[in-house]
């Protein structure tokens, strides 16, 4: 797990981004690219795996039909390297049931991301 903060240089952060996502998180990329390189590597299950190992500061996706087993796994990995994983607005979430996307990271910036999160949508649950 890396310690960088959003706007360090050597901060790199993920986002998930499709057609049928639950939340067209555009608008949160395009303000958080201001201070972050962001990647979409394709796939939710590697990118957290590089939150947990240091390689990335935070993931972002933004939710679909059965992907809450992925989640549910990284969330222990993630969690257990010093990491933090919520829902898409920072709340504790099930993953036995659909999950209302989610916001992985180093837990330096996790507030921060979801409070861009929150700037730009409105949690449907």
């Amino acid at each position: 797990m890396n310690n960088f903060e959003l706007g360090d240089i050597r901060s790199v952060s993920n986002f998930e981004m499709w057609s049928v996502a639950l939340y067209n998180i555009y608008d949160i990329v395009k303000e958080l690219g201001k201070k972050e390189y962001l990647v979409n590597i394709g796939s939710i299950v590697k990118s957290c795996l590089c939150v947990a190992s240091g390689e990335f500061t935070c993931s972002i996706f933004p939710g679909t039909e059965h992907k809450n087993c992925d989640i549910a796994a990284v969330k222990v990995i993630v969690e257990e390297a010093g990491g933090t994983v919520t829902d898409l607005f920072g709340n504790e979430q099930r993953y036995d049931e659909s999950i209302n996307g989610a916001v992985i990271s180093n837990g330096k910036v996790h507030n921060e991301v979801t409070e861009t999160v929150k700037k730009y949508l409105k949690d449907r649950k």
